[in-house]
């Protein structure tokens, strides 16, 4: 039981690496996100704004790396961005929520809060469905603690997560006990609760006789 203990740990971190979903999320209460790149291009006709080379997002509970990010806009009645969403170029710095439809996180995707960390070569998170998707090498990680696998779906609004498989990306998790592994008693049954495993009693050897008695 302490094993498969060890297992949810794991399956936790996952519903806990929602770094895309928060990025996406109302700045208030006055939380700060700054979003740094090389270069930075609004698209008022396609209602996107990218940002592009060594892209560096921080918040205080989280960072997120990546070499391309693209923040797709709700559009508005006219077909221009919603009211409140993130408009003209800034600075890059103090980067505004708002409203906005999808973010799309490509190439070298890092995800770091806390000692979790989440690596894949693209992320896409839908706001109206609230659905993340980790694709190419999604790997998730605490500690030792890590999962693997073809695709991985963080389904926010039902709280449950999927990992996928593929032929040639098994799902794999690896999970570490701090407990030591137990020896089988006699009967090749671990030892109940409590109990301590028995040593057999070494064989006795007689003693070799002398010459001439």
């Amino acid at each position: 039981m302490k094993s498969l203990s060890a297992v949810f740990t794991v399956f936790l971190l996952l519903f806990s690496m929602q770094a895309l979903p928060a990025f996406a999320a109302q700045t208030a209460g006055g939380v700060p996100t700054t979003v740094t790149s090389q270069r930075m291009e609004y698209n008022t006709n396609a209602n996107t704004v990218v940002f592009i080379g060594a892209v560096h997002i921080v918040r205080p509970d989280m960072e997120i790396w990546s070499e391309r990010l693209t923040l797709v806009l709700k559009k508005g009645p006219a077909g221009g961005p919603a009211s409140g969403a993130v408009a003209a170029p800034a600075g890059q710095g103090g980067l505004s929520g708002g409203d906005i439809e999808k973010i799309i996180a490509e190439k070298n995707v890092r995800m770091k809060r806390e000692d979790r960390q989440g690596e894949c070569e693209k992320a896409t998170y839908t706001t109206a469905d609230e659905l993340l998707v980790m694709e190419g090498s999604p790997r998730l990680s605490e500690g030792e603690n890590s999962i693997t696998g073809d695709k991985i779906l963080f389904y926010i609004k039902e709280n449950r997560t999927e990992v996928i498989g593929g032929p040639d990306k098994p799902v794999r998790v690896i999970f570490t006990s701090n407990n030591p592994p137990t020896k089988p008693t006699e009967n090749g049954q671990p030892p109940a609760a409590g109990e301590q495993p028995q040593t057999p009693a070494p064989s006795a050897t007689p003693a070799p006789a002398r010459n001439g008695r």
